[in-house]
């Protein structure tokens, strides 16, 4: 910067001269760039380079968003729903804890023990009835859908039949509390006349 052009920053400005000299000198290198690349490119050359950059960035952003997509699921991490999916379940046991304490560790009839159920990949829930019947065994086949929500926290399934104590368009939303490839823990708050429980349902693989 010239001389004289200092000695009128430091005239006005005082103490404040010398950033405010450091802010114009970083200006002009910034214009100066900038008139370089004109001159090196043009109009013609500028537009052909930020069509460039913009066609860069572009790639980039589907890179990424592709591996956020498989980063979601690989062999080493499958989702909940592929979990769920991925085979055949034998309800185990059923825990009831209530309010007060008081905790039910009631078994499952032996008839309920060999029914399995499968949660279809395209959102359906099926159970087939073992070999040993319960009194009032329901059809095989669809009985609800399903679906892994709230970052993979919860089961909502919504029956499609008369089901398990449900009836046709109940919605129930169960915490998973536990789930890996050989078992599945679920529980649900459970609001009955003089009495609130939580019901934990184990499944495991067949």
């Amino acid at each position: 910067m010239p001389k004289f052009i200092q000695l009128v920053f430091r005239a006005v400005c005082g103490k404040n001269g010398a950033r405010m000299r450091k802010d114009v000198n970083k200006g002009a290198i910034h214009f100066l760039i900038g008139c370089c690349v004109y001159r090196l490119l043009g109009v013609k050359g500028i537009k052909a380079l930020a069509m460039k950059i913009i066609v860069a960035l572009t790639v980039i952003g589907f890179c990424l968003a592709a591996c956020q997509r498989d980063n979601m699921e690989t062999p080493d991490n499958p989702t909940a729903a592929s979990r769920l999916s991925g085979g055949p379940w034998k309800h185990i046991t059923t825990t009831l804890k209530y309010d007060d304490g008081t905790i039910d560790y009631g078994a499952l009839d032996d008839c309920k023990k060999d029914d399995v159920y499968v949660f279809e990949a395209k959102g359906d829930v099926t159970v087939t009835h073992g070999a040993i019947p319960c009194s009032t065994d329901p059809a095989d086949g669809k009985y609800a859908t399903w679906m892994v929500t709230d970052n993979e926290t919860k089961l909502k399934e919504v029956y499609t039949r008369d089901m398990l104590g449900e009836v046709a368009g109940t919605t129930v939303i169960y915490d998973i509390l536990s789930l890996n490839d050989v078992q599945l823990v679920i529980s649900r708050m459970v609001n009955e006349p003089g009495k609130t429980y939580q019901e934990i349902n184990i499944y495991n693989r067949q």
